[in-house]
């Protein structure tokens, strides 16, 4: 009971209800388990709902090939490219599932330990956050101060999601998720970039994830992003996980508070346009070719630099800045920083009715190449 108080009262639940003041609506774990596709986790009932939605004059049985074709989709072994694809509006369907430009037309929720199940293997995220009926982020709230064989939560957390990205029995689920977040409800420790303490994320891999701190530097434009949480919220999700004892205690009151390092990190990371930012233009793959040549693909996330990077260039433009030199430390993704702001800058000046070039010059043994993209 002890270790149940200190990891749901510390982190789990203060943190679910914290996604609720940030405009997730909370649905029920037994809610979830009785409309849930088992094999991906999708609430079909939703995703319906919000495609007829989306898409006016859109027939029965276009849905059920919609859905038949993600499926399909999810059971790739291309690390949910072709799943991504269909989300961002990119692939060969012509229908939508995700409104980008209207981010509140989308139904937006939060539940608890829906199990991910294949066969006899499961694992159960500890919050799973849900955009118009598709698991596409989970959470994962671990004990503050654990340490577990010489490894604090996080450590043994890293590995732990290493070796569950390798087991093929998941593959559906991360071909399905886009973003994974673990806190422990403690600061960075400065341990020499070790990441024993903190907050971070990631997104999926076949092989192994590469984890990312995030260092607000925007914090005003977030003072207005939570909600007050009412009494009747918290007895809501208490007495549906059937832990309404931990309501009254110091440290549930206590770790409520939204500048807790866990509720600040999901703040980060989670507030809504924070979060559209984040699915839609922070996440790209690569294929990477390992010292025998082999080619992989791998899926990457925008570091919180490129992020903030990437914000200081709209707010450039936005001001009728026309030049600008973006600086960066040696490996700290600053090409990847021009890919990811090629997808978003083509958004954002669109939007300004200017059709924009980007190009690429590149020093290849002394020799200057530039490329038009």
């Amino acid at each position: 009971m002890t270790k149940q108080f200190n990891e749901m009262s510390r982190v789990q639940f203060p943190g679910i209800l914290h996604l609720m003041g940030l405009g997730y609506k909370f649905i029920s774990r037994n809610t979830v388990e009785s409309i849930k596709d088992p094999e991906n986790n999708i609430l079909v009932p939703v995703l319906k709902k919000q495609f007829f939605r989306l898409n006016p004059g859109a027939t029965e049985k276009e849905f059920e090939d919609e859905y038949k074709d993600i499926k399909t989709e999810l059971t790739n072994n291309d690390l949910g490219r072709e799943f991504f694809n269909r989300i961002q509006n990119k692939g060969n369907s012509t229908f939508k599932f995700i409104d980008w430009n209207n981010w509140n037309v989308n139904a937006l929720q939060v539940s608890y330990e829906i199990p991910c199940k294949n066969g006899d293997d499961e694992f159960r995220p500890d919050a799973t956050v849900f955009v118009n009926g598709l698991p596409l982020a989970y959470i994962e709230f671990k004990k503050p101060n654990a340490i577990r064989d010489g490894q604090t939560g996080m450590q043994s957390e890293f590995l732990r999601m290493n070796k569950r990205f390798r087991n093929k029995a998941f593959k559906v689920f991360y071909n399905i998720t886009q973003l994974i977040a673990f806190t422990d409800n403690m600061d960075y420790s400065e341990d020499f970039g070790m990441h024993t303490t903190g907050s971070y994320y990631c997104t999926a891999s076949y092989s192994k994830a590469f984890f990312n701190s995030m260092h607000e530097e925007r914090t005003e434009e977030l003072k207005n992003a939570i909600t007050h949480i009412t009494e009747s919220d918290i007895k809501t999700v208490l007495k549906d996980a059937n832990k309404i004892a931990i309501k009254d205690t110091a440290e549930f009151e206590t770790n409520c508070n939204p500048n807790t390092p866990a509720n600040s990190f999901l703040t980060s990371m989670f507030s809504k346009d924070r979060f559209r930012f984040f699915l839609h233009f922070g996440l790209a793959y690569d294929q990477v070719r390992d010292d025998k040549g082999t080619i992989t693909l791998q899926k990457q996330i925008m570091r919180y630099p490129q992020y903030f990077a990437t914000r200081a260039i709209a707010d450039a433009i936005n001001a009728g800045i026309k030049k600008g030199v973006n600086w960066h430390t040696q490996g700290s993704g600053k090409t990847a920083l021009a890919y990811y702001n090629i997808e978003y800058l083509k958004y954002a000046l669109q939007k300004k009715n200017v059709i924009p070039q980007f190009y690429f010059i590149v020093n290849c043994n002394n020799k200057l190449n530039t490329y038009a993209v």
